[in-house]
């Protein structure tokens, strides 16, 4: 089974689920070189959810595909999602995520599916030096209610 890694670069929109998963956007991702299964040029994102598809279906496998309209690059993976965000220093989503598996989303769920590389707009409102997580930047956006929460893990942790 896969999971599908749709990434459209510099586009900060929301999918329009109601589901606040489907804001999470994890940015500033290494790539996880040892675990492609295949890397190159699409024209389409629906092309690479399909060869993802195929190459499942292979000893390689593809657990998922990363997409980006720039460039029209398509990354297949044989890891589990949660491995692949592990390498990702810039997670951000609203202040209520209450079951929303930021950091560890399901293998073939929606909760996959999510913004990367994103360019943020606004102000910010307050920075938390030494944060030990991203649950703590949601508690704290819903305590001062702000719209929005960045968490950054290397070089420093914040919110």
């Amino acid at each position: 089974m896969r999971v599908p890694w749709l990434l459209p670069l510099f586009l900060p929109y929301v999918r329009g689920s109601l589901d606040a998963c489907a804001e999470v956007t994890s940015t500033e991702c290494s790539v996880d070189a040892p675990s492609i299964v295949f890397e190159g040029s699409l024209d389409v994102e629906d092309q690479c959810t399909s060869l993802c598809d195929a190459y499942s279906a292979t000893p390689m496998g593809c657990t998922f595909a990363h997409w980006t309209s720039i460039g029209r690059k398509c990354r297949l993976y044989n890891e589990p999602l949660w491995a692949y965000l592990s390498h990702c220093e810039l997670l951000g989503g609203p202040p209520d995520l209450v079951d929303c598996p930021v950091t560890h989303p399901e293998d073939s769920s929606c909760d996959g599916l999510r913004e990367s590389e994103c360019v943020y707009y606004g102000d910010v409102a307050e920075i938390i030096e030494n944060a030990d997580s991203w649950e703590l930047c949601a508690a704290a956006c819903r305590l001062n209610s702000y719209a929005a929460w960045t968490f950054r893990s290397e070089p420093k942790t914040e919110c």
